[in-house]
């Protein structure tokens, strides 16, 4: 993988904990971003990584209404 395509990947996977996965991140306006993880029970866990710190907004079992809660994070709407 070349590392510049790997970067991303590197900064987020280091930051969740180790019993998740990364299912996917939205770039925010704020220079954030809003991580969407699962973990082994399978449940997803929607975080906000800002200035290298990370924080829980929301844990739930239907990954599409995390993905929703995240897209209006990112148009500024919470």
């Amino acid at each position: 993988m070349d590392e510049e395509f790997a970067k991303p990947f590197i900064e987020i996977q280091k930051h969740i904990p180790k019993n998740q996965t990364n299912v996917f991140w939205i770039d925010c306006k704020d220079n954030s971003k809003n991580i969407i993880t699962r973990n082994r029970s399978g449940e997803y866990i929607l975080y906000k990584l800002k200035d290298r710190k990370i924080t829980k907004i929301k844990q739930s079992q239907n990954c599409q209404k995390l993905q929703q809660e995240a897209e209006k994070e990112m148009k500024g709407l919470r």
